[in-house]
């Protein structure tokens, strides 16, 4: 099975990458994430295709997995300071 052109991009644009930080600092929250990274949710099914296009998008899978790798190797620096 080959993968659509479309996920084949390796930058992000700003929103995808505004909607990856917010996906990390809110726990996996999809619709929230996708909100404060500027896309409307007017509850179309435009929206939920986008959503589903963010979700599998490779190069933002990616970028989450990333964000999420910093943050805990950023917590556990602090928490070794703390000891």
């Amino acid at each position: 099975m080959s993968v659509p052109k479309r996920f084949l991009k390796s930058t992000l644009n700003d929103r995808q990458e505004a909607y990856c930080r917010h996906y990390v600092d809110r726990g996996g929250d999809v619709r929230n994430a996708m909100v404060l990274a500027g896309y409307d949710d007017d509850g179309s099914s435009k929206f939920r295709v986008a959503m589903h296009r963010l979700k599998h998008n490779p190069a933002v899978r990616d970028r989450i997995h990333q964000i999420t790798r910093e943050s805990f190797t950023s917590d556990a620096v602090e928490a070794r300071e703390c000891l």
